[in-house]
């Protein structure tokens, strides 16, 4: 991915929470990235409270890469398992599929044949 493709509001938002990171934080990250990034932003952006999931992406991946350590990796790692995990158990108990069809072969199913024996049986 270059640095064109990516939403200048979300460059935006990286930046601004970037640079209020206490400097031990903000010097981890390279300073030509942090520069790109300032260069390549909306500048005219308003922040707001909502973070673009864009954002989020870039902040996990220069956190990742350049802030982290190796124990807060394995922790972040494991909190996205765990919430991969459970939002696969919410939609699969919202959508249930193993139930989807079993509704379906208690109805015997309406056909024309079925419509036109009701429909000339009402004038008979």
């Amino acid at each position: 991915m270059d640095i064109e493709s990516i939403n200048k509001q979300a460059l935006a938002q990286t930046y601004y929470i970037l640079d209020n990171f206490d400097d031990t934080i903000k010097n981890k990250v390279p300073n030509s990235l942090f520069n790109t990034i300032k260069e390549n932003m909306d500048i005219q952006y308003k922040n707001t409270t909502e973070l673009l999931i864009e954002t989020k992406e870039l902040l996990y991946a220069i956190l990742n890469k350049y802030v982290l350590s190796q124990s807060q990796k394995d922790k972040l790692a494991e909190y996205y398992r765990f919430y991969d995990a459970k939002m696969e158990e919410e939609k699969s108990k919202k959508y249930q599929y193993k139930n989807l069809f079993e509704n379906n072969r208690n109805e015997t199913p309406k056909t024309e044949k079925n419509e036109n024996v009701d429909f000339l049986e009402k004038y008979h």
